[in-house]
């Protein structure tokens, strides 16, 4: 028999789940204009640690991520608007 290898105890992930279905976020919010939604991205972002704004960016495949709040929100905003059609 194999010995047993212990198992690696599992991270959080580094992206909180409202930040992983951005379209959802978008419907909850009601906010379907791109600007307004970056806006509304942007203050939310203020209050997440650097690290976290980061790793939202690396989740959402930005090319070169940042911690930058108002980066990652109009990238984010960019992003949607180009994935789904906008009313």
């Amino acid at each position: 028999m194999k010995p047993r290898t212990p198992k690696k105890p599992r991270r959080p992930p580094a992206v909180p789940s409202p930040y992983r279905d951005l379209k959802s976020l978008r419907r909850q919010t009601n906010l379907y204009a791109p600007f307004d939604f970056r806006d509304y991205l942007q203050t939310r972002h203020q209050r997440l640690k650097p690290e976290t704004v980061k790793g939202i960016a690396k989740y959402h495949r930005m090319k070169r991520p940042v911690a930058d709040p108002e980066t990652v929100a109009l990238w984010l905003a960019e992003t949607i608007f180009e994935k789904t059609a906008w009313p």
